[in-house]
């Protein structure tokens, strides 16, 4: 990189599989701690009917626990980049701060210079509201599969879920496209709770399925 010596880069290493790592791990305990109290809260005895009848008998916890790996590694490579943002943009003379870091690409000129969206006006406010929806697409696969399966047992709540979901990508876009970086922040928070929280629900399933039940 431009502008770091190699042991600026190689003290920064540590800190680029820190992060992702705490961004898998903090959320999913999060995720499985509100799974939990969904299944244990509310029908527990339907819910162990289905783990034990379907998912058990037919070995599909094998399944399950994957798509909850899957997810996880959709939130790492989601993750992985941030850690690199800042020095990529600083490098070339510009603060990592505010709504630069909506660039998921980052270009040089003929001459040099570094190549950024364009921040203001309507304009802005396009780019905004496009990067919110690369970030959803970025984002769905592991949410989409974690669906399917948690919603076969658990029906009701990820209909609960899923609207809550729905409603913070919504304010997600409408926040970031409207007032800039930070506008984001509520609808993010939203969206990341419903979707560890649907995770949870498979890695819940999974693993009382498996045997390792609390």
């Amino acid at each position: 990189m431009d502008g770091v010596t190699l042991k600026e880069e190689t003290k920064m290493k540590p800190a680029l599989f820190a992060v992702p790592a705490l961004f898998v791990l903090f959320p999913a305990a999060i995720g499985f701690g509100i799974a939990e109290a969904i299944h244990r809260g509310t029908g527990f005895s339907g819910y162990c009917n289905v783990i034990d009848s379907d998912i058990k008998d037919r070995s599909l916890y094998w399944l399950y626990l994957a798509v909850v790996l899957f997810a996880w590694t959709t939130r790492w490579l989601n993750s992985f980049p941030m850690g690199l943002k800042n020095a990529a943009v600083e490098s070339h003379g510009k603060m990592a701060k505010g709504n630069v870091r909506a660039n998921m690409y980052l270009y040089q000129n003929l001459e040099g210079g570094l190549v950024v969206l364009e921040e203001d006006g309507a304009a802005g406010q396009y780019n905004r509201a496009n990067r919110s929806l690369h970030h959803f697409i970025e984002n769905v696969p592991g949410l989409a599969l974690c669906l399917l399966l948690a919603g076969f047992v658990y029906p009701a709540a990820v209909f609960i879920l899923t609207a809550i979901f729905v409603l913070g990508r919504i304010a997600h876009q409408t926040g970031y496209a409207i007032k800039g970086y930070g506008g984001h922040g509520l609808g993010f928070a939203i969206a990341l709770i419903a979707t560890v929280s649907v995770e949870g629900l498979v890695l819940v399933a999974g693993l009382r399925a498996a045997g390792c039940g609390l």
